[in-house]
């Protein structure tokens, strides 16, 4: 005859435990989105989207569009790093852990500030708002300890922005107007004496009917205003004024045609 063995109090609380101690750890990863706990998180935004994150240590994360942006949390440092796009960055100071920001070859630190980091295909961008940030283009030896920015860095500081390009920095940050420069934090795009081409394709990355400049005499025609960067049809009205131009409209994009003119 087979046994029925009685099973302890000890045995059945096991489960019970174990059951428990999951949940306070899901609850700890939910509450901190797993960050403090140095699980990465990734934010994307689609195109024409604009995406704003208040991270666990209090700092902001904007992302405009087409833009993704990996953060990761360690005992050591808060590391940013921007798969692709363009990002706004309000960073809360902590005097334990460095915050930086790393875009392909190109990075940067930064303590209480607020800057702006814009990944091109051969480029990286660098634009600081307020505060000043250290930017280098090669991960240097002081990384791999606490003691701080050590080697020889570039420093830009507010209204300033400098440029990584293919791996080498710019040989000094440039004066820039904040307002042009950055416009993910108006959310507007401000140009002055820019050529038309460069403008069309600064709203193209909102909008969702693209302006498309075939001819080469317009695409460097200078022109100055401000708009919305989400309000394509008010630049369409900007373009239709312009004289001896022509605006279509079909289903798939918005083309820009000199008229031409009979003599």
């Amino acid at each position: 005859m087979r046994q029925l063995r009685q099973t302890t109090s000890a045995e059945q609380a096991l489960p019970i435990a174990a059951s428990l101690l999951a949940l306070a750890v899901g609850a700890i990863c939910w509450a901190h989105d797993g960050q403090l706990l140095g699980i990465p998180r990734t934010y994307r935004t689609a195109h024409g989207e604009q995406r704003v994150e208040r991270l666990p240590d209090g700092s902001l994360l904007r992302l405009v569009t087409d833009s993704a942006a990996t953060v990761r949390y360690s005992g050591r440092e808060r590391l940013v790093e921007i798969k692709g796009g363009q990002a706004l960055l309000e960073v809360v100071h902590e005097s334990q852990r460095r915050f930086r920001v790393a875009a392909g070859q190109a990075a940067a630190i930064a303590v209480g500030t607020q800057f702006d980091v814009y990944r091109k295909l051969d480029s990286v961008e660098f634009t600081v708002a307020q505060g000043t940030i250290a930017v280098f283009s090669r991960k240097p030896s002081w990384l791999n300890d606490r003691r701080g920015v050590r080697d020889k860095v570039l420093r830009v500081t507010s209204g300033e922005q400098v440029r990584i390009d293919s791996g080498s920095a710019s040989p000094e940050p440039v004066a820039v107007n904040l307002d042009q420069a950055v416009p993910s934090i108006q959310h507007k795009i401000v140009f002055e004496h820019r050529p038309l081409g460069e403008v069309a394709a600064e709203f193209n990355r909102y909008g969702s009917l693209p302006v498309k400049i075939d001819d080469e005499e317009l695409r460097v025609l200078p022109v100055s205003g401000m708009f919305d960067a989400a309000d394509t049809e008010s630049f369409v009205a900007f373009l239709q004024r312009l004289p001896g131009v022509k605006v279509e409209r079909t289903s798939t994009l918005i083309r820009v045609t000199r008229i031409k003119t009979t003599t």
